[in-house]
C-alpha cells in the first residue's frame, strides 16, 4: 500500500492510498483509475481501477470515505468474501464451540475449491464434535454407574481429549449402532483426507460434507430429546 496525490475534481487534490497489489492475480503493480464516482449521502468516493499486469487487466473497486470539505480519506477495506450459509443449529455449536468454527472454516475453503484443506478441516472438526459429544456424556448421572463397569472407556474429559477417535466411537456410541456405523464411515473418510494414499477414491468432499451434516443432525436429535426429557421429568 502507498500514498498518491489524486485530483478527485474538487478542490486540491487529497492523499489517498491504493494498493500496490492486484487483488486477482497478485502482481505488484501500479494500477489505472479508470473511473469515479462520489456518493454524497453515502459520504463514499467509489474508483474503478484496472491491473495494469499484462496477463491480468482486470478491474476491481476502492472505496474511500469521503467529507465535502476534506475529500476522500480513509481506504474502506472490502474482503469480497461470500456468505457461508451452515446448518449448524444453536444446540450443537453450543456444544461444540470448536467443531462449528471448523466447519465453517471447512466450508469456505470448500467455497475457494480448496479441496485439500477443506478435507482435513472436516476431519478435524469431526474429532471436535465427537469427543465433545463423549464429554457431554459422562456429564450425565446416569452414565456414572456404566463408567464404573467398564474398564475400557474413557471417564474423564482428560481421558476423551486423549482418546482416538475410533475408541470414542467404540466406547460412547455402542448403543447407537447407526450412529457407530455412520461415525465410522466418516472417521475412514476423514482418515484418507490426511494420509499419504487413498484407499476410498469413489467418495470425495461432497460426500464427506453430507455425512458429518447427518452426523450433525444425530447429535441434533440426541441433544433434543435429552433436553425435552429433561423438561418432562
Amino acid at each position: 500500500m502507498h500514498q498518491i496525490n489524486y485530483d478527485y475534481g474538487y478542490r486540491n487534490p487529497a492523499k489517498i492510498s491504493i494498493p500496490d497489489q492486484c487483488p486477482h492475480c497478485g502482481t505488484i503493480m501500479e494500477l489505472t483509475i479508470v473511473q469515479r464516482h462520489i456518493d454524497y449521502a453515502e459520504g463514499v468516493m467509489i474508483l474503478t481501477a484496472q491491473c495494469t499486469a499484462s496477463k491480468c487487466r482486470k478491474y476491481f473497486v476502492l472505496s474511500y470515505k469521503f467529507h465535502e470539505m476534506n475529500g476522500p480519506t480513509t481506504l474502506i477495506p472490502y474482503t469480497y468474501e461470500p456468505h457461508i450459509e451452515t446448518n449448524i443449529t444453536k444446540e450443537v455449536a453450543q456444544l461444540s464451540e470448536e467443531f462449528a468454527n471448523t466447519y465453517k472454516e471447512a466450508l469456505v475453503a470448500d467455497s475457494r475449491n480448496l479441496t485439500h484443506i477443506t478435507g482435513i478441516s472436516l476431519r478435524r472438526a469431526f474429532e471436535f464434535l465427537c469427543k465433545d459429544f463423549a464429554i457431554y456424556q459422562i456429564s450425565k448421572p446416569d452414565y456414572e454407574k456404566e463408567f464404573e463397569k467398564s474398564q475400557k472407556k474413557p471417564k474423564t474429559k482428560e481421558d476423551i481429549v486423549n482418546s482416538s477417535v475410533n475408541n470414542i466411537i467404540e466406547s460412547f456410541f455402542k448403543d447407537m449402532p447407526a450412529l457407530q456405523q455412520l461415525s465410522h464411515v466418516i472417521r475412514k473418510i476423514g482418515n484418507d483426507e490426511t494420509h499419504y494414499y487413498r484407499k476410498y477414491e469413489q467418495l470425495d468432499i461432497q460426500d464427506f460434507k453430507r455425512l458429518i451434516e447427518t452426523f450433525m443432525l444425530y447429535i441434533q436429535l440426541i441433544l433434543q430429546a435429552d433436553a425435552y426429557a429433561e423438561m418432562t421429568k
